[in-house]
Parts: structure tokens; C-alpha cells; sequence
């Protein structure tokens, strides 16, 4: 089971200050909150991927209380900002919660918050992604890691038949030939918007990428407000990817 709680860029929308279309639009869908989702596996297991800004209400409006694990795919602010917010888990919850993530995300991540990592030390289980398949809460997750500029690379998985892609510039042959070999049931990928950026994936990007793989669902997450719901909601109509 995936709950979408956010599909939004790092800005959010609406961002803040800004009265384009999007942005002032009454539109519900055009109203996103920074990208994160949360699983609940086959085994019951419950992970939240990336804990940005809005992680709180996410969690709250979603009536998500109880997390067995928790996946950041790397350090930027609106994948990470809010991971202090989770520390009442922590201390509600009776065994720890495990952790997945690269060496060098959590080094930054204890930099940027000492306060959290030094009160949950005790009840936090880590486990140090390199590239591979790994037993993640007794679940069997394949991660890769993928190049997102030229000092950050980001966590992507497969798990369940179901991909998960953020924040990345680029895939390596062996990635894609991994996934081209794997039953896809849903794919969830960013776009970013239409015009291209060379630190993600952004719409002409992800068509062409897409067109590689065989699966039967796709969704586009991290969309920022160049992006407008119904307009690309019908573009994509052409596709098997939805928004």
C-alpha cells in the first residue's frame, strides 16, 4: 500500500510570493506539499520515504502513527528538514526504528541535527546503503545510488515491484538494466517541470526514460508549480503515467 503525502518540489506549492496561474489557482491538485510517501509492505511494515518541511502535517492529516522504519534518499533540506518531527516515535515506541540511508546523508543529517540524533541514538538502528540488495526490516529492498549534482547522490529502490526515482541527473546502464529485468507493477518517478535542469529529471526526460521500461502504473512526483494538474493530467493521457 503507497499514501502519496506530498508530490511537491522543494518550494512547495504555492510558493511562497508567487501569483502565477498555478499558485493562485482554487484547484486542490494544484495545491502540493514537498514529496515524501508511505508504505505499508506485504509483512506490515510501515516506512516513511524522506521527512521534509511538511512531514508534521503529512503525518497528522494522514493519521499515521506508528513507524517501523524510515528511508532518506539523501540530504537536501526537503527530504530531511523535518526528520526532529519524528523524534515522538521514537520515544512512544517500544523497539527501534530502523534507518536507511547513505554513510554520507547521515553524517550530514547528525551535522544539521544533533539534538534529534543524540535522543534517539538508543532507539535508532542504522543501516548504511551502498548499492544492492539488502534485508531492510526483514524486507527485501534492492537500492542504487544515483548521481543527483556533483556532490549529493540520492537513494532509488525497488521493492515489491515497485520503483522509486527522486531527485537524480542521470541512470547508469546497470540500473536500467536491472529494473528492465524486474516486474514492474507501479513506478514513481520525479518531474520537475518542462524545461529541462541538469541536477533532475524533468518532463521530456522522463518520457524518454520511461519509454525503456515495462510496468503498469506510473506516477510523476517533485513537480513544481510550472507544472499545472489538469493541464499535464491530460498530456499525460498519451502515456500510462498519471499525476
Amino acid at each position: 500500500k503507497i499514501n502519496f503525502l506530498g508530490t511537491g518540489t522543494s518550494s512547495g506549492i504555492p510558493q511562497l510570493g508567487c501569483s502565477c496561474f498555478v499558485c493562485t489557482s482554487s484547484l486542490v491538485e494544484n495545491k502540493r506539499q514537498r514529496t515524501s510517501i508511505f508504505l505499508e509492505t506485504k509483512k506490515g511494515k510501515k516506512i516513511l520515504v524522506d521527512a521534509g518541511h511538511d512531514v508534521r502535517n503529512q503525518l497528522l492529516q494522514n493519521k499515521i502513527t506508528f513507524l517501523d522504519g524510515l528511508i532518506i534518499t539523501h540530504h537536501h533540506v526537503d527530504h530531511c528538514l523535518a526528520i526532529e518531527e519524528l523524534k515522538y516515535f521514537f520515544f512512544r515506541q517500544e523497539n527501534p526504528i530502523e534507518l536507511a540511508c547513505t554513510e554520507e546523508t547521515y553524517v550530514e543529517m547528525k551535522t544539521m541535527f544533533p539534538f534529534f540524533f543524540s535522543k534517539v541514538d538508543s532507539k535508532l538502528k542504522i543501516t548504511f546503503i551502498t548499492q544492492g540488495q539488502y534485508n531492510f526490516l526483514d524486507e527485501q529492498f534492492y537500492f542504487h545510488v544515483l548521481p543527483h549534482d556533483r556532490h549529493i547522490q540520492t537513494l532509488s529502490f525497488y521493492h515489491e515491484k515497485l520503483v522509486y526515482l527522486i531527485d537524480f541527473s542521470t541512470m547508469d546502464q546497470e540500473y536500467q538494466k536491472f529494473l528492465q529485468q524486474q516486474d514492474i507493477s507501479i513506478f514513481i518517478i520525479e518531474m520537475l517541470r518542462k524545461h529541462p535542469r541538469s541536477t533532475h529529471h524533468c518532463y521530456y526526460d522522463v518520457l524518454k526514460l520511461m519509454k525503456k521500461f515495462s510496468y503498469q502504473e506510473a506516477y510523476c512526483v517533485h513537480l513544481s508549480h510550472l507544472l499545472e494538474h489538469e493541464g499535464l493530467t491530460e498530456e499525460l493521457k498519451k502515456t500510462k503515467m498519471a499525476i
